[in-house]
Order: structure tokens, then sequence, then C-alpha cells
């Protein structure tokens, strides 16, 4: 089971998209109020959570052996808020579940160069 957090963002949906066209089994963090059903439509199993709130991650990481991070505060920004922080706690709650490493795209990765992930 590879995790994706910032599964409804562009680079996270098209991060999706090539795990679930070469046969991976996806679980997707959305946030709460966000609207899932871009990824709910191809099949990934979808948990509601935040990076920022440790105590949803645990259950979002169970059964997992990879994580995907492309989350990134742009919707925030653009909204205004001031909290653009992610839980420093991520890793923690990670290496609890038994993960030791994890994908996060460097910021220089295009979404539109696929041999980039």
């Amino acid at each position: 089971m590879i995790f994706v957090g910032g599964a409804t963002g562009d680079l996270g949906g098209r991060i999706v998209r090539h795990l679930v066209e070469r046969g991976q089994q996806v679980r997707a963090l959305v946030r709460p109020a966000t609207d899932a059903s871009q990824v709910e439509g191809l099949g990934v199993e979808v948990v509601r959570g935040d990076l920022r709130e440790p105590a949803t991650l645990v259950p979002a990481l169970a059964g997992v052996d990879t994580v995907v991070l492309s989350a990134t505060a742009i919707g925030r920004i653009l909204a205004g808020s001031k909290d653009l922080s992610i839980s420093g706690d991520f890793r923690d709650v990670m290496w609890f579940q038994g993960l030791t490493a994890f994908l996060q795209p460097p910021k220089i990765v295009s979404p539109y160069d696929r041999t980039a992930f």
C-alpha cells in the first residue's frame, strides 16, 4: 500500500494516477473539508486527515509500506492563511508505524516531467 499526502493537488493527483495506472494500491490522505471525488473516481482508498494533525496520521499510515508526500501550502497561501506549517511529528508517526523512509518530490520537479516519479 502506498500512502500519498497531497493527493488532491496537481502534483499529488498526477502521482496517484501514475501509481494506479501501474496497478499499485494507493491510500490518499484528504483533508476533511476537501473534495475527494477526483481520487475516489480512481478507485483509491481515501482517508480523511491532515498532515498538521498527528492523531489522524496513525490510522492513515496503518499497513502502508511506502509514503509519498506532495502536499504544499499553496492552497492555504492563496486563501490568505498564515499557518503554513506541516506537523514536525510526521516522521515520529512514521517511525511509530515502522516506516523508515519516504519520498518527497523536490521542489524543482515539474509535474509534467513523468521521469521524476
